[in-house]
């Protein structure tokens, strides 16, 4: 990948959702960007660690390494998962920016989730940086999906995210979005994108991307800000 894919800046979506309640079975379109619209994500192995940490807490049986407190010795052990409060079933990351789709088992569970994979990415990045102070520009922000018609307009919208990147034809190769792991029907135990098809072919789904990502309209997302934003 050319170093332009670390510098280039889409604006994300307008910061007016900020849910502190949260309803067990529902569905929620996440998002945050970095503070004062700054790049979060500045190399691919930055990339690599926010997705770590989403495999760390919603993976079952995942493993981590920490010191044995008596023996001083390292030792295989299960982090505080959150997998039994919440599934993640679409996610894109772009330089300063995120998208999550995500549905609670327990109105908890993305409260609880998105403390552990925050906190440990800004520990993370401002470690590497040498930087102090927050991350991203305040809480994150949270949308309410209450209809299958909403649901595959925000997966859509979050999987062209990387239209400025990247061409429509090598979207699929982009490594920070589940529309990766979709494109290969590759499966993982912590990411549930099956439910982004649902009854649609994967072939259908594609076409569906491709029909909106190609019209000239140049007002074609202001018939589906609704959607997006509530």
């Amino acid at each position: 990948m050319t170093d332009s894919l670390y510098v280039l800046i889409i604006e994300p979506m307008p910061s007016r959702n900020i849910y502190k309640v949260f309803a067990e079975g529902a569905y929620y379109h996440v998002y945050n960007r970095g503070v004062e619209k700054r790049v979060i994500f500045s190399d691919e192995h930055d990339y690599k660690v926010f997705i770590h940490n989403l495999r760390r807490y919603l993976e079952p049986g995942f493993k981590v390494v920490r010191e044995d407190p008596k023996t001083k010795k390292p030792i295989l052990a299960t982090p505080n998962s959150s997998f039994d409060k919440i599934s993640l079933l679409a996610f894109c990351l772009m330089p300063n920016h995120y998208h999550l789709i995500v549905k609670l088992k327990k109105k908890e569970g993305l409260t609880d989730l998105m403390k552990k994979v925050c906190t440990n990415y800004t520990g993370y990045f401002n470690s590497k940086y040498d930087r102090v102070g927050k991350l991203y520009q305040g809480i994150y922000k949270a949308v309410p999906i209450k209809s299958r018609e909403q649901f595959i307009q925000v997966t859509r919208y979050i999987h062209l995210n990387p239209l400025g990147i990247v061409k429509f034809s090598k979207l699929q190769d982009y490594p920070f979005s589940s529309f990766y792991y979709i494109s290969r029907n590759a499966k993982k135990s912590w990411l549930n994108w099956e439910e982004v098809l649902g009854d649609m072919s994967l072939e259908k789904y594609r076409n569906f991307m491709e029909s909106f990502a190609e019209s000239d309209d140049d007002n074609k997302y202001d018939s589906i800000n609704d959607l997006l934003l509530e």
